[in-house]
């Protein structure tokens, strides 16, 4: 499998504090994960950034469910799925460009992936 042409963002929570009168609160601040790696818990998912099909790549050896919901940028739910599938094709073509979040439960863990749609 070549990645070469894809970036796939990790992102993870993240508090911070402001002094200027605004609330506190969380952000969400991304990590480039450049060579994908397969591990037990591994996803991968590319084309980012994409023009609508997403695809999941997932390592799942012991074929867990993995649960999938997905978000716009203003934290409006868009899609959710449920498999045990090793690969998932998520379709953002009707969704406006944008920023997306992928959320993936699986393994008793949850990661949260940034996606932009042109």
């Amino acid at each position: 499998q070549v990645f070469k042409d894809y970036a796939v963002y990790e992102t993870k929570d993240v508090g911070f504090s402001c002094s200027s009168g605004l609330k506190s609160g969380h952000s969400k601040s991304e990590e480039l994960i450049e060579e994908p790696v397969l591990t037990d818990n591994s996803i991968i998912i590319y084309p980012n950034p994409t023009t609508g099909i997403i695809h999941l790549e997932i390592t799942n050896p012991d074929n867990d469910e993995v649960h999938i919901q997905v978000y716009n940028s203003l934290s409006k739910h868009i899609h959710s799925i449920t498999s045990k599938k090793s690969e998932i094709d998520i379709n953002l073509s009707d969704e406006p460009q944008g920023i997306y979040f992928i959320e993936a439960l699986y393994n008793g863990e949850t990661k949260t992936y940034k996606i932009l749609k042109q």
